[in-house]
């Protein structure tokens, strides 16, 4: 009996840390999209759980922007080969099909 009951707790806990992690996440985007990556938090020193959760807060806003950044970063230096690629292949096919890719309506 008593494993079976540290079971649930140890289960129940489990799910109790990946409700808050994802409730954090969520708290995390939805200041980011307000706020945007330039969140300042105000930390008050009569209060410290709540300057602990601002700090916490903008560390998760911090890591989300650099992330964004880098994504940019990745994404601009792929799109350039990707379309001398496309350039590459129409090159290499047929008139006709050139001519069908070049003349399609946008």
């Amino acid at each position: 009996m008593t494993s079976v009951l540290r079971l649930w707790f140890w289960e129940a806990s489990k799910l109790a840390f990946v409700a808050l992690g994802m409730f954090y996440a969520v708290y995390v985007l939805v200041t980011y999209s307000n706020s945007g990556p330039n969140y300042r938090p105000s930390l008050d020193p009569d209060d410290p759980i709540h300057s602990f959760e601002r700090i916490l807060l903008w560390l998760g806003i911090k890591i989300i922007a650099a992330a964004v950044t880098v994504g940019r970063k990745v994404f601009d230096y792929l799109s350039e080969p990707s379309a001398d690629v496309g350039h590459w292949v129409i090159g290499k096919s047929p008139l006709l099909e050139r001519l069908i890719v070049r003349n399609r309506p946008r």
